[in-house]
């Protein structure tokens, strides 16, 4: 039982990592409304941020994949990112442009 378990999240772990690594390579793996996101070797699809949301206030892209985003999605359309009154130089809040 042990091993079928273990071999069970080798392969899930298999499955995502395909996945999660195919929209670093290929941006139209994620739909409208996401972005890729990379965490360490892998890159996730996920969606962009909404009005109220905390976002980064330079997003940071990955050097060698220009539509890969380092931490977070960027705000969705029609926002941006704008400081707010926690006085992080870092974070804001997603806010109509």
């Amino acid at each position: 039982m042990k091993a079928f378990l273990i071999c069970l999240l080798v392969c899930l772990a298999l499955v995502a990592a395909t996945d999660a690594i195919s929209c670093r390579t290929e941006p139209e793996r994620c739909k409208e409304g996401e972005c890729c996101v990379e965490f360490g070797i892998f890159g996730r699809c996920r969606p962009v941020l909404k009005e109220g949301e905390q976002c980064e206030l330079r997003s940071i892209t990955s050097k060698f994949n220009d539509h890969v985003y380092l931490m977070k999605c960027p705000c969705g359309a029609g926002l941006t990112c704008e400081e707010d009154d926690s006085g992080s130089a870092i974070q804001g809040k997603c806010v109509q442009k």
